[in-house]
């Protein structure tokens, strides 16, 4: 029987899937331990098992040295939890000790109420801002938080944050962790906040902190609009300095939008320019991105391209054998080979036949594994000249992660201008996979493939022309890059 199953006969139980378990939980604090020891141990397994960075032929010493570390921590954390909130964090800390949020806790049930103290502090450069507050309230707009609670506010943030709600040596998740910082959720591992000082220019002010519940549900907007992060939307249009390719997700809306390039390719490149615009693009199929690059470029000139790129990776993408991740395969295959065609479904075949033999034979992985890929970094040093005769621009924000990554990476090296803002990274692991955890209460996430020709961590991407401006803001944000265009960097 799930335990979930056993705390609802306790009476305990959730509400809607919108709110949180009834507070009275706290009570019934050797439950929760159980709960959270015995979904730990899940997610433990299910990287294990399955994750290419667990199995020992690979020599990720970093990885499996995380594993070890962040399960023995998250078991001492565990011992603590009383209550859902307890049990939140325990999980959530477990997943950001791997250093690419593709590993992570996912809750299925959230607070409802959360406290604040009626303003929301953003992240600019180096600095902690008030960007938002209620009216009434301590009239702090503006003014830059320096401290609480006698600690400077850097090192209040990476407690509160860089632990359980971002990668902190990743500047793209500080940024849209931030507005999270004077929001207190429950956390029992952070320290309480009393009192904060803020500064504009000579003023300086100390203020006690006055906590005040506010629906997660109004409180969530002004926490991604403080975030600062972009949405691009989907489809194919022009705009003042030429085209503008609209691509938020390279999921399943990604596919209309390839085909309408497709259609329009003639018109997109005698254009002049095409600005493949990927804000708010958090990842998916990383093919859909290289159909539009085929498109744009004709099939001659991007096989050349990518024939340029591959010389430098010449490693293969291997899948760590087990039987869940040849079900993922076989779901891929069903679900992505009418859209992407023979090629894939064949390509998919060979890897599901590969994989399976692997696992008959007791191996990890779906090929040899011992391959030295030439020596790339992260940032481009000498990327290709764009090949079309036309100017290529890709857009992104901070919340560009996964095959936005793949696909930013792609396009910059071919010779494309990156503009906007600085990307967020991820390791060479990829194929995530996500399972609901035996509790019921969360969902945890592995990767299960690895790029063996990429470098161990991708990202993050720092445009050449970075934007400072509202990247929400499309309108100015289409005259910047008009601009841009017109001076071809």
């Amino acid at each position: 029987m799930r335990l979930f199953t056993r705390f609802l006969m306790l009476g305990c139980g959730l509400t809607t899937a919108a709110a949180a378990p009834d507070q009275n939980a706290a009570s019934f604090g050797k439950y929760w331990q159980e709960f959270t020891l015995g979904d730990l141990a899940a997610a433990h397994a299910l990287l294990r098992d399955n994750h290419p960075g667990a199995a020992p032929e690979l020599g990720d010493v970093q990885f499996q040295r995380a594993l070890l570390d962040a399960y023995r921590l998250a078991q001492q954390r565990a011992a603590k939890v009383a209550n859902y909130e307890g049990y939140i964090a325990t999980l959530a800390a477990f997943g950001t000790s791997f250093g690419d949020k593709h590993i992570r806790s996912t809750p299925a049930f959230r607070r409802e109420l959360l406290n604040w103290p009626s303003f929301i502090v953003a992240r600019k450069g180096s600095d902690w801002i008030v960007t938002d507050e209620d009216p009434g309230g301590e009239d702090l707009k503006g003014y830059r938080l320096l401290s609480c609670d006698g600690r400077p506010a850097e090192a209040v943030a990476k407690e509160r944050l860089g632990q359980f709600k971002a990668i902190w040596e990743i500047q793209a998740q500080q940024r849209l962790a931030a507005p999270w910082l004077l929001i207190d959720d429950g956390n029992p591992f952070v320290t309480p906040i009393s009192g904060c000082t803020f500064a504009k220019g000579e003023d300086i002010r100390n203020i006690s902190i006055k906590w005040s519940q506010k629906q997660s549900s109004e409180l969530s907007p002004r926490l991604r609009a403080a975030a600062g992060a972009g949405a691009a939307g989907f489809g194919v249009r022009k705009f003042a300095g030429g085209s503008w390719i609209s691509l938020q997700s390279l999921g399943d809306r990604a596919g209309p939008v390839v085909d309408e390039v497709r259609k329009r390719a003639d018109e997109l490149r005698a254009s002049g320019a095409v600005v493949l615009d990927m804000r708010g693009n958090g990842g998916g199929n990383s093919a859909y991105g290289d159909q539009i690059a085929e498109a744009l470029l004709g099939a001659g000139l991007y096989r050349a391209a990518i024939r340029s790129l591959e010389d430098a990776e010449d490693c293969p993408k291997l899948w760590r054998a087990s039987p869940a991740n040849i079900k993922t395969l076989q779901e891929y295959k069903a679900k992505f080979g009418p859209r992407l065609g023979k090629d894939y479904e064949r390509e998919t075949s060979d890897e599901i036949d590969r994989l399976t033999r692997a696992v008959a034979n007791g191996e990890s992985f779906s090929g040899p594994v011992a391959c030295k890929p030439k020596t790339r970094g992260p940032q481009a040093s000498a990327p290709l000249p764009w090949p079309g005769k036309f100017t290529m621009v890709v857009l992104t924000d901070s919340l560009c992660f996964s095959s936005c990554l793949s696909v930013t990476d792609r396009l910059r090296r071919m010779g494309a201008t990156h503009v906007g803002q600085t990307t967020d990274a991820n390791t060479h692991y990829m194929e995530n996979r996500t399972v609901l955890l035996p509790s019921g209460l969360s969902y945890f996430s592995t990767q299960q493939a690895v790029d063996l020709g990429a470098p161990r961590q991708m990202g993050p991407f720092i445009p050449r022309l970075e934007y400072n401006g509202d990247i929400a803001d499309t309108a100015e944000l289409e005259n910047w890059v008009t601009e841009v265009v017109r001076l071809k960097p």
